[in-house]
């Protein structure tokens, strides 16, 4: 089941891909990071059934960081850069196109 989840969570970052205002490089590499990120989780749950988290990260004092993968940091960095793009970036108008709207 989540194989059909991520597979619709891609078709749904190309939509928004198709339909954000790409005035620039910075969108793109933000929506590739993202689809980057879940094709990667796609492929491990295909191949492996489950996603492989394998960054392990201890800080000392008994204190451990969630394990993560490389496909999870691209998704978020990926989706912080779509959020500073479109909160702090001026722009005119909507960030998604405006179609047939006067």
């Amino acid at each position: 089941m989540l194989i059909f989840f991520c597979i619709a969570a891609i078709g749904a970052i190309l939509w928004f891909y198709k339909n954000f205002d790409k005035s620039g490089l910075f969108p793109d590499i933000a929506f590739g990071m993202i689809l980057s990120g879940a094709i990667g989780n796609l492929w491990d749950r295909i191949f492996h059934h489950h996603v492989r988290d394998f960054i392990d990260v201890h800080l000392g004092f008994g204190y451990h960081w969630p394990t993560f993968n490389i496909a999870d940091s691209l998704i978020c960095v990926g989706v912080g850069m779509i959020l500073y793009e479109t909160l702090f970036t001026k722009k005119q108008g909507s960030v998604l196109k405006q179609k047939n709207m006067p």
